[in-house]
């Protein structure tokens, strides 16, 4: 049954990121997936030299460090995350930055922790669909942008064996292939949020100029399967079932597409931006 109060919503969803703040920074070290994604998504909220950026979401600090190299030192950037175990890392993470602070802090609710009207860019780096009250959320956004500001997130949109139909969308990915199937070891998880419903969103917030398009991001599988085997991530897929049990199901779903001739997959990434 799905659970509608956002209070609940938000408590699971921090609890699997505090139990996940080593996993992605294994990962991390390893693959750079969440610094591609922050600089894709810098590059296309025309982000520079001395802007002010506010990272929400912004976890073990991956996108907070290379937002930080991009505005440079008269620039500066604050990551927001509410577990408090993902920002021990993204501080123990830190290098250097003096143009980078962390704060503990709700997406939806951030009066009195960040100054309003005071950032160039607030961008949502992986993890807008994170967020249950999406609108609570960018009308949040929308208060902390100076005027002209641009808001920008990127949201997973599927995995894709075929890089055809990454980019065209048009037909099922992996996981919705295996539901469709009825493979016993299909991933059942729901999103938290809808991208489609985001232009009527950030309109009715009073966004404009909304540009939106897709980033596609060849993986090897062992890089899916470290990807999805996050406590987070494989959560996502596999909620309510425990962490042990969630990896038995990827190894199978993995172990398939192997069986299939399937080497490399393509990971898409939704994305759109809008101006205060």
């Amino acid at each position: 049954m799905a659970i509608d109060n956002h209070e609940v919503i938000k408590k699971i969803i921090c609890a699997n990121f505090d139990d996940s703040s080593e996993s992605y920074d294994r990962f991390e070290a390893r693959y750079g997936l969440f610094r591609y994604l922050a600089r894709e998504l810098s590059s296309i909220c025309n982000v520079s030299k001395g802007m002010s950026i506010c990272d929400i979401g912004c976890g073990s600090g991956a996108s907070t460090t290379a937002l930080g190299e991009l505005v440079g030192e008269h620039g500066k950037v604050v990551g927001v995350d509410f577990s408090r175990e993902m920002l021990k890392a993204a501080e123990e993470n830190a290098r250097g930055g003096g143009n980078i602070e962390y704060l503990l802090g709700d997406a939806c609710d951030l009066e009195g922790k960040v100054e309003e009207e005071a950032f160039d860019s607030v961008l949502y780096n992986a993890s807008i669909f994170l967020i249950p009250d999406t609108k609570a959320a960018l009308t949040t956004a929308h208060g902390l942008l100076e005027k002209e500001g641009i808001v920008g997130m990127n949201y997973q949109n599927g995995v894709f064996k075929d890089r055809e139909a990454a980019g065209e969308m048009t037909w099922d990915d992996i996981f919705t292939e295996a539901k469709k199937a009825g493979i016993e070891y299909a991933p059942y998880g729901r999103s938290l949020m809808n991208p489609g419903q985001l232009p009527e969103i950030m309109d009715d917030i009073g966004f404009k100029d909304l540009r939106s398009g897709i980033m596609v991001r060849e993986m090897q599988l062992e890089e899916m399967k470290e990807f999805y085997s996050i406590p987070a991530q494989s959560a996502g897929l596999y909620p309510k079932t425990p962490y042990e049990e969630r990896l038995e199901l990827l190894d199978s779903l993995i172990s398939d597409l192997r069986k299939d001739g399937v080497t490399t997959v393509y990971q898409v990434w939704g994305w759109i931006s809008g101006l205060k």
